[in-house]
């Protein structure tokens, strides 16, 4: 936890134990009578009553002592405010737009809580696992110590939470993690392999047979790969799970180039489940292109229901995270790791996707 300076004691102690006491416009004590009660210099709670005035907790003119101001018109203190350090890495979409969404809902939440946001883009060092393992757990830790920040939130794509469990508990900050990988302390933990399997299932049940997965097969990703690969081996137990899973990166390029490989291979596709929207968009491209009616013949899913799936034609069906649920819980785990200081505090929450089901797969017809 951060370490206050002794302009930043003195200030809390102001806040603490001077104010409430106080009534609008009525004077702080002398300085030299603060000054002894916290143990520090006059200098130091000058800086301190300057640091207040600045912030409106008082109001300080030359040659008067200073004054308590309006409750109303007090702002934050910087102390008042804890400091959220929201880290990610994973080069997605989707994960930053859920970097924006958890900035937005901790300054929200400023007014009533204490929450305030500081992004970090971790960069993706080169290399072996070994040496981006020390690097980025390196990197963190200095970004920890310089942010002197309260908590961190680590989006999807850091995939060394153990070992930077280990480090944070040694600074003595917590860590909340949103999708883990391995057992940690604090997490919420999206089940994206039900998600996948949801999304198949329906492709199923309108009548979809020969149904494909196009997505990444990387650990990074390994949870839709993996309720892809359940569903197909459930489904489709004669043949082998791997030949209707189909390696794709998420963008709409690639989207686009591996579908029209898999055309000119002559693979047949009645129904597709795409890594995220944007591959999903570039699927939907390139059936136009060999003249593949969407969703008469093609029925298409894509994952994370990105604001663009309601701007293209088809509408796109979508796996959705219940962003509104992952917030409020965010919010919550927060709360529940402050109020139990220096303690362990251990909250575990599961979330399930839903399956929005738009234009793009409801209206399909088979042959």
């Amino acid at each position: 936890m951060k370490t206050l300076k002794k302009y930043e004691t003195g200030a809390e102690f102001i806040i603490s134990e001077i104010l409430p006491g106080l009534k609008p416009g009525m004077k702080l004590p002398p300085e030299a009578e603060l000054a002894r009660r916290v143990g520090v210099s006059v200098m130091t709670i000058r800086h301190s009553i300057r640091l207040l005035h600045e912030r409106g907790y008082v109001l300080k003119k030359p040659e008067y002592r200073a004054v308590a101001v309006e409750p109303g018109s007090r702002r934050f203190f910087a102390r008042d405010l804890k400091k959220i350090l929201i880290v990610r890495m994973q080069d997605e979409i989707a994960y930053t737009e859920e970097m924006m969404m958890f900035q937005q809902a901790l300054l929200q939440d400023a007014a009533t809580t204490r929450y305030n946001p500081i992004p970090f883009y971790m960069p993706l060092y080169p290399g072996s696992r070994k040496e981006m393992e020390n690097q980025t757990v390196e990197t963190l830790c200095r970004v920890v110590n310089e942010t002197q920040c309260d908590a961190v939130i680590m989006i999807p794509g850091i995939i060394f939470e153990q070992r930077i469990q280990r480090e944070l508990d040694r600074l003595k900050v917590p860590l909340l993690i949103y999708q883990p990988r391995s057992m940690t302390e604090n997490y919420i933990y999206i089940n994206q392999g039900a998600g996948a399997y949801t999304a198949l299932q329906h492709l199923y049940q309108i009548g979809c047979r020969y149904i494909r997965y196009m997505g990444v097969v990387n650990e990074l990703f390994w949870e839709r790969y993996g309720g892809a690969k359940r569903f197909f081996l459930e489904h489709y137990p004669k043949s082998d799970p791997m030949e209707r899973i189909t390696p794709c990166l998420g963008t709409i390029d690639d989207g686009y180039e591996t579908f029209c490989r898999l055309c000119e291979q002559g693979v047949r596709m009645d129904g597709i489940l795409a890594h995220n929207d944007l591959c999903a968009i570039g699927v939907s491209m390139a059936a136009r292109k060999f003249g593949i009616r969407v969703p008469t013949q093609l029925a298409i899913v894509g994952c994370d229901d990105l604001e663009q799936t309601h701007r293209v034609y088809p509408q796109l069906s979508s796996i959705v995270t219940p962003h509104e649920r992952l917030v409020a819980e965010v919010l919550e785990t927060l709360n529940h790791i402050f109020a139990h200081p220096g303690a362990k505090v251990s909250n575990r929450i599961e979330l399930y996707p839903q399956l929005h089901i738009r234009k793009s797969s409801s209206g399909f017809k088979g042959k």
